[in-house]
């Protein structure tokens, strides 16, 4: 993740100085990022990051929260530093925010705009409470023929964390009337509104019914609604929820049926199409933000920060792609006109965590066993096929904290890793799940066949290959692609951008003719081209 402050203030442009601005804003595991877009010329007029710091220390390790007051204070903090010719255009917000993990809070927050005031913390998606015998006992039912995905859950998903809560103390939702992840309560807050959940959060949340979504555009709110639509999408968003799974959970952890009717009536929020319309900035939000205040910004449902990279990335222009050189390999060029022998898209991703994600029409009728691979509801009734890695550049950050804890220049691998030559086929193995992965792989650190005469940049680049190999193999797998890649993959996140050894381990195993390596990559610019793209014109009253 991100080291600090990155900025970039570029003003509004002849060309683009009567468009309207999006603002696209990531609310990630260790930071924040801001991206407003011209959505007349695509430019990206402003950007800005901040690490928030927002962990709650944990002695044992295994619960993951954060302080939700710090993380508003760097989002107020990102948003002011938008300059005011920006500020004055801006017509839309969307936020993109961690698809796992939750949180809770009280109307009275909403209407008190206190943010310390009846709230939980946020609990993020590396929560590691709910494991094993524990997760079992919940998706021990019988599901209807077809209908298998309401049972997926994990550690870290936001229904996973509420049952462990309410089975270590009954009276846990007690004083909280609200539910949704980081990004669906920062929605909710700039809008004064209860929240609402679209699909990209709402599956990694637990208990979804996917086959549900489809269903979900059927009453996609671009219009002001009319009492009837009202109906027919409140009867469809509550259905998305697999409320037997849910009744047999609580049973299992001894909740009462008070409680129960709770979670499935009021507590749980209605789920819409990815893409949807929330509301409008409220006046306080506005005070707040230092938004201009005499037409309506409009703020959208908050998306998963996967798919929203992921749009971002396939959908940058021309102009904004730099063709990475691949050593060995002719360097490959697609010409506008020319026709695609792939039908795959593929972004691969290494940031706190790594995704390899692929671009689907439709959703299979037999999802994939493996559990690091998801179907994942993605924008423009689309499907992402993503095998996630719960070991990424966390992997690199706890080396690095290991093997320069007494020395001066606390980020020696950093560089080391940075500069490293890729070395193919190296001979040293390493086995590099520091983290057991979703599937129960894992756990530990190994390095096997280390040799005196084994280099540096060779055990790097077998680190690079082992982690690579652990995100894309179940993926490519899966598909049964074992062939060229001949459209080229593109590659983003920290890691992946500051280490040439990683980009060719990519290639590699890939087996690509090209990587694509995007000017933006972060879910922040993702999120605004989201709405850009959007052919739905969304009203408000």
């Amino acid at each position: 993740e991100m080291e600090g402050a990155c900025t970039t203030n570029i003003g509004v442009d002849d060309e683009s100085d009567d468009c309207d601005v999006v603002v696209g804003v990531d609310v990630g595991t260790t930071s924040i990022k801001v991206c407003c877009v011209c959505s007349k010329t695509d430019q990206v007029l402003f950007e800005y990051g901040k690490s928030h710091d927002a962990y709650v220390k944990d002695a044992e390790g295994v619960k993951m929260e954060q302080n939700v007051s710090l993380i508003m204070d760097v989002f107020h903090e990102c948003v002011a530093k938008i300059s005011e010719e920006v500020r004055a255009r801006i017509t839309d917000i969307h936020i993109a925010s961690q698809m796992h993990g939750c949180m809770f809070w009280n109307k009275k927050t909403l209407e008190s705009r206190m943010v310390g005031e009846s709230i939980s913390t946020f609990t993020t998606w590396e929560d590691r409470r709910c494991q094993g015998d524990f997760l079992k006992k919940l998706t021990s039912f019988q599901c209807d023929e077809g209908q298998e995905t309401c049972k997926v859950l994990h550690a870290g998903y936001g229904l996973a964390t509420l049952l462990f809560n309410l089975a270590e103390d009954n009276s846990f939702l007690d004083g909280f009337e609200c539910t949704g992840t980081i990004g669906d309560f920062l929605a909710s807050y700039i809008t004064a509104l209860p929240p609402k959940m679209n699909a990209t959060h709402a599956a990694a949340f637990g208990f979804f019914h996917l086959h549900a979504v489809d269903t979900l555009y059927d009453t996609f709110p671009h219009v002001a609604e009319d009492e009837k639509v009202a109906s027919k999408r409140a009867k469809t968003a509550s259905s998305v929820w697999c409320q037997r799974g849910i009744k047999h959970a609580c049973e299992q952890i001894g909740l009462p049926k008070e409680k129960v009717s709770t979670i499935l009536t009021s507590l749980l929020p209605d789920v819409l199409a990815p893409g949807s319309l929330l509301g409008i900035v409220c006046s306080d939000a506005a005070s707040a933000m230092h938004l201009p205040t005499s037409r309506p910004i409009r703020v959208y449902t908050s998306s998963g920060d996967n798919q929203c990279q992921v749009y971002g990335c396939v959908n940058a222009p021309p102009s904004q792609l730099t063709n990475v050189a691949i050593s060995s390999r002719d360097k490959y060029t697609m010409h506008e006109d020319e026709d695609s022998h792939d039908d795959h898209i593929f972004v691969i991703n290494f940031g706190t965590s790594a995704q390899c994600s692929s671009l689907q029409t439709v959703l299979p009728s037999e999802l994939p066993q493996n559990q690091m691979l998801e179907y994942r509801p993605f924008f423009e009734r689309k499907w992402m096929c993503a095998s996630s890695s719960l070991n990424g550049g966390n992997v690199f950050s706890m080396l690095n904290a290991l093997l320069t804890q007494e020395e001066s220049n606390s980020s020696a691998f950093f560089d080391a890793f940075a500069s490293a030559t890729y070395v193919p086929n190296a001979c040293v193995s390493i086995i590099p799940l520091l983290h057991k992965e979703r599937n129960g792989t894992g756990g530990s650190f190994s390095v096997n066949n280390m040799q005196v005469t084994t280099t540096r940049d060779e055990i790097l680049s077998a680190l690079c290959d082992a982690l690579v190999a652990n995100v894309c193999a179940p993926l490519l797998d899966h598909l049964h692609l074992h062939l060229h890649i001949k459209r080229g993959v593109t590659i983003c996140g920290n890691a992946t951008m500051k280490c040439r050894a990683l980009q060719e381990s990519i290639a590699s195993f890939m087996k690509a003719q090209s990587l694509f390596l995007p000017k933006y990559q972060h879910a922040a610019y993702g999120a605004a081209k989201v709405i850009i793209n959007s052919k739905e014109k969304f009203q408000t009253t």
